[in-house]
């Protein structure tokens, strides 16, 4: 059995030279929740992955709590992407009376990720990520336990509550959500927090 390491792109993926250790295979899942789940469910359809952990940077709800620079562990990931409306007039899944039992639920627990220092929160997944600040604050206005928001967790936690593997989800603050302007992104120094990061994980693994 062994260990899955899932990294949205490529450029990601080549700011983390600590992903890699024993019985780990590190996969480049792709962006957003349809192309992270398709490449998850694919993988874990095999049969051999005991635990898996996404990774990436991710845009800031709450520069309060979880600053540009902040690690921040997933305690469970949030449907923010498929149902009605956006921002505050979010309707998910749960809320939107639709019929049938089998409807996934709105909210996923995650599995530890065993990284020393890291600011526990709610990560919340859209399909768009915000576009202004307006945007932003008005998901936090309905979501104000989401610390960030990001687009593939929640399609990553279905595939893997479905094969019933745990998973972890890390995420590094690049920006500040709803900040389009990509001069004002730290996405390499976040990567690098969360490069250090990935240590207890990947050390957790190690011993099983």
């Amino acid at each position: 059995m062994i260990s899955l390491l899932l990294v949205p792109t490529a450029w990601e993926l080549g700011q983390l030279p600590s992903a890699r250790g024993e019985g780990v295979e590190v996969a480049v899942c792709g962006v957003g929740l349809l192309a992270a789940g398709l490449l998850t469910a694919r993988r874990l359809s095999q049969g051999d992955v005991q635990r898996c952990l996404l990774v990436g940077i991710a845009g800031t709800r709450d520069p309060g709590r979880a600053p540009i620079g902040t690690l921040v562990e997933g305690t469970s990931v949030r449907n923010e992407a498929i149902g009605a409306g956006a921002g505050a007039d979010f309707l998910a899944l749960g809320a939107m009376g639709l019929p049938g039992e089998d409807l996934p639920p709105d909210e996923m627990p995650l599995a530890p990720a065993h990284a020393p220092g890291a600011q526990p929160g709610v990560i919340g997944t859209v399909a768009a990520a915000s576009g202004s600040p307006q945007q932003a604050a008005a998901w936090q206005r309905r979501d104000p336990d989401v610390l960030v928001e990001e687009m593939e967790g929640y399609g990553v936690a279905l595939a893997c509550a479905r094969a019933r593997v745990p998973l972890g989800v890390l995420r590094a603050v690049s920006n500040v959500a709803g900040c389009r302007d990509r001069a004002e992104w730290e996405s390499k120094a976040a990567l690098a927090v969360l490069d250090a990061g990935l240590a207890g994980w990947l050390a957790e693994g190690a011993i099983r």
